[in-house]
């Protein structure tokens, strides 16, 4: 079970690296070729394509990473109410209260 949770962290680790890693490359590459964007005449141009993509990748992360810090908010704001909420059960029933009950 432990093995099986280390490796679930290790997938979830590399995963954040390969989104990170995205992000960083789509921005630097469209810092680096922002000029190009607007000199480029070309209809099918290869680099204004690649521009487009990673503006798409960069707004599509950004969107997907306010929503995920949204619902960790509202996860921390639930759980941290639900810290001092504590049940209680009662096991009251008619003999544990020694109630006679006639005929």
């Amino acid at each position: 079970m432990k093995k099986q949770r280390n490796v679930k962290c290790t997938l979830a680790w590399l995963t954040a690296i390969a989104v990170s890693f995205v992000m960083l490359f789509s921005v630097f590459y469209v810092a680096k070729h922002a000029e190009h964007k607007t000199h480029c005449h070309e209809q099918n141009c290869p680099i204004c394509a690649t521009i487009d993509q990673c503006i798409n990748n960069v707004k599509q992360i950004g969107t997907a990473l306010a929503i995920t810090v949204a619902i960790c908010a509202i996860i921390k704001v639930i759980s941290t109410q639900r810290e001092g909420f504590e049940l209680t059960v009662c096991n009251m029933s008619l003999i544990s209260q020694k109630v006679r009950l006639n005929d």
